[in-house]
C-alpha cells in the first residue's frame, strides 16, 4: 500500500491569494521510495507490471475405469495438496468403447467424453473456470487444466472420473420405442413387423420411414 505524508505550502502572497481566490496546495511525498514506481508508470502512460496466472502443474494421467466399476480418484500434484489460485493439468484418455466417461466434482460434472470423442467442457459451474480440453486423437488423450485451489477442493473432496455403459436392449425393445416416437402409439402387430426387418441386433428403420413416406394419404372419406 501507498503510504504518503503531506504538508500543506502556504503562498507567500497574501494579495495575490486574495485576489485570485486561490486555495493553498498540497504536497505529498511516498514514504518508500519502491512504492514511486507506480506513479511513475501512471505518468508516463504506462502500467504496473500485472502479477502473471499461475501456471499449470501436471498432476498425473488418467484411464476411464469400466463400467460398473468404481470411481478413479485424481489426486496427483496439487490436487492433494491445493494451493490459493493453483491450476493442475491432467492427461485423460480418450475412451474408445461405447457409453460415457465423466469427469466431476461432488457430483457436479465437469468434463466428459463419449462415443470415442474428444473430452469437452460439461455446462454447469465449471464451464467458465475449465479452459477447453487440448486433445491428441493419434495419442488417445487429451489435458484438462482443473482448478485446484483449496476452495475448489477443501479436504476430503477430489475429482473423479466414471463411466455409465448404454444398456443393450433387444430389437422388439427398439422397435417399441421407435413407434412410440413416431406414430400415435404402436400396436402388438406393429412392433412384431418392424423388429423382424433389418439385422439381428436392430431394426430396420430408414425403410419404416420409406413406407410411410410412400404410402398414400388417408383423406378422411367415408368418415
Amino acid at each position: 500500500d501507498l503510504e504518503l505524508h503531506c504538508h500543506e505550502r502556504p503562498h507567500e502572497d497574501e494579495t495575490q491569494l486574495r485576489s485570485k481566490a486561490r486555495t493553498p496546495t498540497m504536497r505529498c511525498a511516498p514514504s518508500a521510495a519502491s512504492s514511486l514506481l507506480p506513479l511513475v508508470l501512471a505518468f508516463a502512460g504506462g502500467a504496473a507490471p500485472a502479477a502473471s496466472a499461475a501456471d499449470p502443474i501436471p498432476a498425473g494421467t488418467y484411464a476411464c475405469p469400466p463400467p460398473g466399476d468404481l470411481p478413479v480418484i485424481l489426486s496427483g500434484g496439487p490436487l492433494s495438496s491445493p494451493s490459493p489460485g493453483a491450476l493442475a493439468s491432467v492427461s485423460l484418455s480418450i475412451p474408445s468403447s461405447g457409453g460415457v466417461c465423466v469427469l466431476s466434482l461432488l457430483s457436479i460434472p465437469v468434463a466428459r467424453s463419449y462415443g470415442g470423442r474428444e473430452w469437452e467442457v460439461r455446462a454447469g459451474p465449471f464451464a467458465g473456470k475449465v479452459l477447453t480440453p487440448t486433445c491428441d486423437a493419434g495419442a488417445g488423450m487429451c489435458k484438462v487444466v482443473l482448478p485446484a485451489d483449496e476452495e475448489t477442493l477443501p479436504e476430503g473432496v477430489a475429482y473423479a472420473l466414471k463411466s455409465y455403459g448404454r444398456d443393450v436392449v433387444d430389437k422388439r425393445t427398439e422397435a417399441a420405442r421407435f413407434l412410440e416416437q413416431t406414430t400415435f402409439g404402436p400396436t402388438l402387430s406393429s412392433i412384431d413387423s418392424l423388429a423382424s426387418t433389418g439385422s439381428a441386433s436392430s431394426p430396420d428403420f430408414a425403410s419404416w420411414v420409406e413406407r410411410q413416406m410412400d404410402a398414400a394419404p388417408a383423406t378422411g372419406a367415408g368418415l
